[in-house]
């Protein structure tokens, strides 16, 4: 295990967005397994935050592909949240897997998560 992994800037900001529309977040502090591990809606994510230009580095790549269930690279609080299925409002996604289904709701979680 790594101690005092080097954590990208925008890693509070995409924690507090999905934590802000009820996932649950652990920080991972493992060589070459993704930064957070995420539960929303009886499902797990791994993600990897990567500033806005970061890229995997190789070993990390090869995690990604090897990993057979759901990994993503997230820049943003609003990938994070697309990446674990959490559909935001004006998006032409499917409404009928919307997590909210009140507009007041959305709105509500969409302050909270810091983008509105």
């Amino acid at each position: 295990m790594r101690q005092d992994a080097k954590r990208d800037a925008n890693e509070p900001a995409i924690v507090k967005a999905l934590l802000a529309v009820g996932a649950a977040v652990e920080r991972v502090n493992m060589e070459n397994v993704p930064d957070l591990l995420v539960g929303f809606r009886k499902k797990t994510f791994c993600l990897e935050v990567k500033s806005e230009k970061g890229k995997l580095s190789g070993t990390q790549a090869s995690w990604h592909k090897l990993w057979p269930g759901h990994a993503a690279v997230v820049r943003t609080p609003k990938e994070a949240l697309k990446a674990i299925g959490y559909i935001l409002p004006g998006d032409s996604a499917n409404n009928t897997e919307r997590w909210t289904v009140d507009r007041y709701k959305d709105e509500l979680l969409r302050e909270r998560a810091g983008l509105k």
